[in-house]
């Protein structure tokens, strides 16, 4: 699978490769790497085009994805519970509650809401895992920086990206992904003062104009 990527989604994959070292998201192995007390399991990395339901001409978006299916991790996956996640209209009620318990102090200038998404959602959320992930991604032939410096790969080198976050295209990366965002919206609730709700990895708040800086500040905080 990894010898037969093309060379488009090469470029795609190695580019999302630097950009997650420049994160500090895992380790990147030039040679693969010795084995050590936890065994390795290896993830496909494809590139995945997504269709932008929220463009008029519906452009597609190409998404690195992680197979987690194929080397068995999503099938030894079992959920105890369900994950809560605030729906349209619970956001709705909220931002109605909002504005109406605002009208009644007197707050002038009405309202705008806020929307927006928290870049590299999983990746920000360390795991303790009883095994080695390993990504294999074909080098283009490029520079990387690795921790000796940076070195060029020449084309075709397989290098191996190993990661401890959760990774988009594993199972339960959306329902461990879930508890740390509902903090993020209490955090945001009571030190910002700003009512949010959010769907996974999706946040939605309601706020008064005249406070117009809101918007910075939780990018600022994000």
């Amino acid at each position: 699978k990894v010898a037969r990527t093309s060379s488009s989604d090469r470029e795609i994959l190695w580019a999302s490769l630097v950009k997650e070292v420049d994160q500090g998201f895992g380790r990147v192995h030039v040679q693969h790497p010795p084995q050590e007390d936890r065994p390795f399991v290896y993830y496909h990395r494809f590139v995945a085009h997504q269709e932008r339901w929220d463009e008029p001409a519906w452009a597609t978006k190409p998404r690195p994805c992680d197979d987690a299916t194929d080397n068995g991790v999503n099938g030894s996956l079992q959920f105890l519970s369900l994950s809560d996640v605030n729906t349209l209209d619970r956001f709705a009620e909220t931002a109605a509650q909002v504005m109406r318990q605002a009208g009644e102090r007197g707050v002038t200038g009405g309202f705008a809401c806020l929307v927006f998404d928290h870049d590299q959602a999983y990746r920000r959320i360390t795991r303790n895992c009883p095994f080695r992930a390993l990504i294999p991604i074909t080098s283009p032939g490029a520079w990387l920086r690795t921790p000796r410096g940076r070195v060029h790969v020449p084309q075709g080198k397989v290098v191996y990206w190993e990661m401890d976050r959760l990774l988009f295209g594993e199972g339960g990366a959306v329902g461990g992904y879930c508890c740390p965002a509902r903090m993020i919206a209490i955090i945001l609730a009571r030190i910002l003062l700003l009512p949010c709700c959010n769907y996974v990895d999706d946040f939605s708040a309601v706020f008064a104009l005249l406070d117009d800086t809101l918007p910075e500040d939780v990018r600022y905080f994000l």
